[in-house]
């Protein structure tokens, strides 16, 4: 019994030691990551698909909370209610994310019969504040989120409006009981815009503003003056300032978010008129409720749940009707709301690229190729080896990559102006990535959307020991960089130091760049990004004009081949060998002035010319105490080589360079490792 109280204690604490980690990152990295907040945080949620879906294709997104369900409403009447709340979400434009915790687990959206099964679960299950979260997931128990939890998941997963009933707030006798509720202090500390009917008048009004003012929670009334009080269009009290209409309330959010400001909004919506009229009878049910609670000494988070049963049995059902409405009525305003602050997002960020007028301002790299989004599935650790053919439990994590955009992150960390010219879609994935470019300080100029495809997309599926089973790559969009789009920048091509392009180019537009490279003696590097990628050089015609090329063994192989080499490999040749054979065909057989081959554990071999001679050198790795992800290491390595080579450091001192980068990466959570700075390295 012992042991199992410490193993669950363990892991609540790893869940809160993760939440911090996470909210810290999210805290420094919140301009970069804009309107989505994909983290490692990922692990410990599900997507519904109509969630995902909506994800992918930058749709509106409405969270709802599931307290209501379980403890606001009995069964049936909390079912056909939320199923309607969702649908009134989707008839106004948006996609509801219902978020509760079900067996551990965390779900953003919930599927119908998860639903029926939360609903019939009731009281059961535990009403699940900021506090309660490590403790359900660890023990794999089923919660229902209030408001802070809610807005909590809502905001690290990226979602921007949040629809309820009501908040909670400052209880009366607070100076006794210190009793306030935890949604005003997380309001105070997370970004995201809750829509609801203000709070009920069992609460003292009056201090829960204040501590929403002293927290720099944005409180506005929804065509209204007046903090509405739940069941009461107007509890007597002014909001500071008020929108009154959904695109003027999207404004608000984006500007919020845009100041990286880090605190919640709060739109309060008067309960419709028609069923504002049972109020004062409502009140007064209030009021005797609030008595007998205090008789029978009901405290705590117990309050609420007993207030609202007393008053719908002292109402006659009434009040529960008029709490249904006002829902239902704050679901159609806070769905426009999403709707449109989606519109305004994207609108935004289209005026940011067309205003990225051609400026040919001084760069010293360029480089043209891919910006993806990595969506890496990794099995739970405790199933084992993963099984193929099968689904296996385990969790997704959502990481910036594509091998242009990478180097070019290397790059802007370490404070080299780079161009930096890829394509990405008009989505929630490409407005990530817009965002990120900014935060490093990389220049925009090169970024355009697609007007016909999404953002790139590695969808990779990783084994137990997080290396890469199989993947699917829809690039679509990259077809797009054409050489009438490189050509707009030609002026700021023929002036840097180094030309960098991945495979992800098409053949005409590596002729081009080849083309720039040779008329103004730019060296140019290949980076192949895949086997089936790794020979377009040589099918564009272009591979001779390569000065360095970077690939791995695999697609070192693939070239070799395209160039007529003809292997007879054994499964007992060594690679070292075998790598150094193929650099020594490709330096022996092609204008290729260098080539970097990377072989992972076994370090890197470095060919070229020299002295009418090919000089073929192995360097070691770096010890790595830990492994945590490799995706990034050998973009790290070839954009701290090229900052090398910027600097005049000799080919040896470039590599070691890369390979201290590729060390940092590896040992890190992220694609491309924060800790790679021009400071580190020298």
């Amino acid at each position: 019994m012992i042991s199992e109280v410490v193993a669950l204690l363990a892991i609540s604490i790893l869940f809160v030691l993760e939440l911090h980690t996470v909210s810290n990152q999210h805290r420094e990295t919140k301009s970069s990551e804009g309107s989505t907040g994909f983290s490692h945080y990922e692990q410990f949620i599900q997507f519904s698909p109509e969630v995902l879906h909506a994800f992918e294709n930058g749709e509106a997104i409405v969270a709802l909370e599931s307290t209501i369900i379980t403890h606001g409403m009995p069964f049936p009447k909390n079912y056909e209610t939320a199923k309607e709340v969702e649908q009134i979400v989707r008839d106004n434009g948006a996609t509801p994310a219902t978020i509760a915790i079900i067996n551990g687990t965390i779900f953003v959206g919930l599927d119908d019969h998860q639903l029926l099964t939360l609903a019939q679960y009731g009281h059961q299950a535990i009403k699940t504040s900021r506090r309660d979260l490590s403790f359900v997931i660890a023990s794999k128990k089923t919660g229902a989120t209030t408001v802070s939890t809610t807005s909590l998941i809502a905001n690290k997963v990226g979602i921007k409006v949040f629809v309820t009933g009501g908040l909670g707030g400052v209880h009366r006798g607070v100076e006794k009981t210190m009793d306030i509720s935890a949604d005003l202090t997380e309001l105070g500390r997370t970004e995201i815009a809750v829509v609801c009917a203000g709070v009920k008048s069992i609460l003292d009004i009056g201090r829960t503003l204040e501590v929403l003012e002293t927290q720099g929670v944005a409180v506005f009334g929804y065509q209204t003056d007046y903090f509405p009080s739940f069941f009461t269009p107007s509890s007597g009290h002014k909001v500071p300032n008020r929108v009154n209409n959904p695109e003027h309330a999207a404004k608000v959010i984006f500007e919020n978010q845009k100041l990286q400001l880090g605190s919640g909004i709060i739109f309060g919506v008067p309960i419709p008129d028609q069923f504002a009229t049972e109020g004062k009878f409502i009140e007064d049910a209030i009021q005797q409720a609030l008595k007998e609670s205090e008789e029978k000494n009901i405290v705590g988070r117990d309050v609420t749940p007993f207030l609202l049963q007393r008053v719908n049995e002292l109402t006659g059902g009434k009040s529960l009707e008029a709490n249904i409405h006002l829902v239902k009525n704050n679901a159609v305003v806070g769905a426009k709301i999403a709707s449109k602050f989606v519109e305004i997002t994207k609108q935004q960020n289209q005026n940011v690229l067309s205003s990225n007028k051609i400026s040919h301002e001084k760069y010293e790299i360029a480089i043209v190729g891919g910006a993806v989004v990595d969506l890496l599935g990794y099995p739970n650790k405790e199933i084992g080896k993963l099984i193929l053919k099968t689904s296996n439990p385990g969790y997704i994590l959502v990481k910036k990559g594509g091998v242009g955009r990478n180097v070019g992150e290397v790059l802007g960390r370490l404070n080299v102006p780079t161009l930096l010219i890829t394509k990405l879609g008009n989505d929630v994935y490409g407005n990530m990535l817009l965002d990120y470019t900014k935060s490093l300080g990389l220049s925009t100029e090169g970024i355009s959307f697609s007007q016909s495809f999404g953002t790139a997309v590695f969808n990779g599926l990783m084994d137990e020991e997080g290396e890469l089973v199989a993947a699917i790559a829809d690039m679509k969009c990259f077809d797009e960089l054409t050489p009438q789009l490189i050509l707009q920048h030609k002026k700021s091509l023929e002036n840097v130091k180094i030309i960098v392009m991945d495979g992800n180019l098409p053949l005409q537009s590596m002729k081009t760049l080849a083309e720039i490279s040779r008329d103004n003696s730019i060296p140019l590097i290949f980076e192949p990004t895949s086997v089936a990628k790794s020979v377009k050089p040589i099918q564009a015609g272009v591979f001779n004009e390569l000065h360095y090329i970077t690939p791995n063994i695999d697609e070192l192989i693939a070239i070799t081949t395209e160039l007529g080499f003809k292997h007879s490999f054994s499964k007992e040749q060594d690679d070292l060998f075998l790598v150094q054979q193929l650099v020594e065909y490709i330096l022996s057989n092609s204008g290729v002035k260098c080539v970097i081959a990377k072989m992972g554990a076994r370090g890197v071999i470095v060919g070229k010319h020299s002295h009418q001679k090919i000089e073929l050198k192995h360097f070691e790795p770096l010890k790595v105490d830990k492994i945590i992800n490799v995706n990034g290491a050998g973009d790290s390595m070839i954009g701290c080589f090229i900052w090398g080579l910027l600097n005049n450091n000799s080919l040896d001192q470039c590599i070691q360079y890369g390979l201290e980068c590729a060390k940092l990466s590896i040992s890190s959570e992220e694609t491309i490792s924060p800790l790679i700075t021009a400071d580190y390295l020298n």
